[in-house]
């Protein structure tokens, strides 16, 4: 009798975690991250080395309406960028969304070291709404990471074709600096740079 009682409460447990994570949905958006050199432009990938003077412009599509935020981190400081509402399949973009002002880009500022952060939440974040200090900056992303992960369980979904997505992109060529992500409540992409003159 005693032995089927640990057995039970790891049951109960998953049984209480997996009823919390079957109530968020799943998060889908096209989000990229362009850098420009000069007269070069380029996808942004996980880790990436820039010379001054270099910007960068973030691009996201959400499938559904969604809250965007971009955070900005250096090794003393963090910043939340943007936090903003998107509706479904609107096209943004940070610093601006307007056509008009294609040419603008976020100047990276500092030499060394530097995180762009971009998550994309059905719900807002609300660690995200007020400031955030460097010390807390680590763990809410921590748990943001752990948040977005899909259940093991869950399972995959037939690949959409390109040109359906393709489609769906805003116009002027920022179609080729964005990916598609899925995230269970939301989608966690971070970029660091290594800056130097």
């Amino acid at each position: 009798m005693l032995r089927s009682t640990p057995v039970l409460v790891p049951i109960f447990a998953f049984a209480l975690v997996g009823a919390d994570l079957a109530a968020t949905e799943t998060v889908r958006a096209s989000v990229g991250l362009e850098i420009r050199s000069g007269a070069e432009s380029v996808r942004a990938r996980r880790n990436n080395q820039v010379r001054l003077p270099s910007g960068v412009r973030l691009h996201v599509v959400p499938e559904s309406g969604a809250r965007v935020y971009l955070v900005y981190s250096t090794a003393t400081e963090v910043n939340v960028l943007a936090r903003t509402a998107v509706g479904a399949s609107a096209y943004f973009s940070f610093p601006s969304s307007s056509a008009a002002a294609t040419a603008e880009y976020f100047a990276l500022p500092e030499v060394g070291p530097v995180e762009l952060t971009v998550i994309v939440s059905e719900e807002p974040v609300s660690a995200l709404e007020g400031q955030l200090s460097r010390q807390s900056w680590g763990a809410v992303r921590e748990q943001l990471i752990r948040s977005s992960a899909p259940p093991v369980s869950e399972t995959g979904e037939n690949p959409t074709s390109i040109a359906a997505n393709l489609r769906s992109l805003p116009p002027a060529n920022s179609g080729r600096f964005m990916l598609r992500y899925t995230g269970h409540g939301l989608i966690v992409r971070t970029y660091a740079f290594h800056v130097s003159r």
